[in-house]
């Protein structure tokens, strides 16, 4: 049974007035929220075997929270906070700049394999790449973050097994700004399961 081709596009808009203040001289500057963002989806199963399946998602954000916003996020970070005597800028665990005021490009690209074993159903396979390149207002260089994995899906996808391998960049406060201080790996594994 050939399985279904899909293809989503979609767009957005949000204007928010007087959302956000900053402080300048000490006293409150309201700033409007300005969100844009366009991406486009693909599920591809392959004509000669539609078991097989191409997924691909690209997203374009253009952001204004005002000036010198940025917000960095690390997945279930294990850190909370920042030493005064250092200098780093985004090294809190796990965490780097991914959201902020300025423009972002996300994509991933992921294969679906068939259904492994003749007599037993030992899940699928589904080996993606992913990548976020970001150009923020607040961070004089731009930003690359990446990802690759792989994910194993027992049972549909009731039950899931993933391993994951990012690489982010760090950043440090300086005299001349917030520069570029290397990159860092993180790998997780994790297993996910759905009860119905």
């Amino acid at each position: 049974m050939e399985k279904k081709r899909v293809l989503n596009l979609g767009i957005g808009y949000t204007l928010q007035p007087n959302a956000l203040w900053s402080l300048r001289s000490n006293e409150n500057q309201f700033h409007d929220l300005k969100l844009f963002a366009a991406d486009v989806y693909l599920d591809l199963p392959l004509k000669f075997n539609p078991e097989m399946v191409i997924m691909a998602y690209l997203g374009y954000f253009n952001y204004d929270f005002g000036p010198g916003y940025i917000r960095q996020i690390g997945a279930n970070n294990p850190v909370n906070g920042l030493l005064s005597t250092e200098e780093t800028y985004s090294a809190k665990g796990n965490s780097y700049p991914v959201l902020g005021t300025g423009k972002a490009l996300w994509g991933q690209l992921g294969y679906l394999f068939p259904s492994m074993g003749k007599e037993d159903n030992k899940g699928r396979l589904q080996p993606y790449i992913s990548a976020q390149y970001s150009d923020f207002d607040a961070i004089p260089s731009r930003i690359l973050q990446y990802d690759f994995g792989m994910n194993w899906y027992f049972n549909g996808h009731l039950s899931k097994l993933s391993i994951n391998a990012q690489n982010r960049p760090v950043y440090s406060n300086s005299a001349e700004g917030i520069l570029k201080d290397g990159r860092k790996w993180m790998f997780v594994m994790q297993y996910q399961f759905r009860i119905d």
